[in-house]
């Protein structure tokens, strides 16, 4: 009997469900989403209901039993692992089905729930089925230039200039990696002079710029987010969820719109800045983590 192919791809390595589709096209596979929330905070494309329009019941499956009960960090216990292999073997018999991409958000399949769930698969499944395992990484031409975020003054300037380690969030993220801080254009005199008292008693000897003088509605500097946490000792967090900031550096000034949540930004619109971001060397700095 010819083997099956199980494979498995994480959207937060940059893929986007159009260059995802074309994938699975190539591959004659169907889409598995093994998230136990099938909702995402990077983009409303990869939720349940986006994601079931585009490829339809034939082609989109949502397995909750799949879904990893636990936080990203602690150890992986997935919500029903007998049943959810039970179903996997059950869409492999259909005639026609030789493949199947397992559809997870996170970046780094090492670390994420789908190389358990595919490596379960595998010892289950894979004399059943001939099972061959292959975890896909986007096109190169797919991932997204940089990843941005846009964050009112001074906190932006805090961040570039003030020590602040910290940006806090009402949502969470499972992204790491490089940043751009982008400085939101809109600030009224209130608002300023309210963040000025909070940085005050976070960070009392921290002379801030005046109103006027604060770059805004624009790219102004660059981050890395290394972590996510609901809890922090740092006096920069608020509540929430907190975005934690290491290796903080300013960029020249580039006009950009802003948006909500983290965005991408191509490598083309940051023309005018490639200079500095290349000394910026997040890039290398980025790999030699990953190793």
């Amino acid at each position: 009997m010819a083997g099956k192919t199980l494979y498995t791809a994480g959207y937060g390595a940059g893929w986007t469900p159009e260059t995802l589709d074309a994938a699975m096209i190539e591959r004659g596979a169907v889409l598995v989403d093994i998230r136990r929330l099938p909702w995402s905070t990077q983009s409303t494309e990869w939720t349940r209901g986006r994601l079931l329009a585009r490829f339809g019941k034939m082609r989109y499956a949502h397995f909750k039993s799949l879904g990893n009960l636990n936080r990203k960090g602690d150890p992986i216990a997935l919500v029903d692992a007998d049943n959810g292999i039970r179903s996997l073997a059950a869409i492999l018999d259909w005639p026609g089905i030789d493949a199947m991409v397992l559809l997870c958000g996170c970046r780094d399949v090492r670390t994420c729930h789908r190389k358990v769930v595919a490596e379960l698969a595998a010892e289950r499944l894979g004399d059943r089925f001939a099972l061959r395992i292959e975890h896909l990484e986007p096109p190169v031409s797919a991932s997204p230039g940089w990843k941005c975020l846009s964050i009112r003054q001074p906190w932006a300037w805090a961040i570039l200039h003030g020590g602040k380690d910290i940006e806090n969030r009402s949502w969470k993220t499972d992204y790491r990696g490089p940043v751009l801080i982008h400085a939101a254009k809109t600030l009224t005199q209130a608002e300023y002079t309210g963040a000025c008292l909070d940085i005050g008693i976070m960070a009392p000897r921290l002379d801030v710029p005046r109103h006027e003088d604060l770059e805004r509605g624009g790219i102004v500097g660059a981050a890395r987010i290394v972590d996510c946490v609901d809890r922090s000792e740092s006096p920069w967090f608020g509540g929430g969820f907190g975005f934690v900031l290491a290796d903080p550096r300013p960029l020249p000034f580039l006009p950009l719109t802003g948006r909500l949540g983290l965005f991408d930004v191509s490598e083309a619109d940051l023309a005018p800045i490639a200079a500095a971001l290349v000394r910026a060397n997040y890039r290398e700095i980025e790999l030699e983590r990953m190793a």
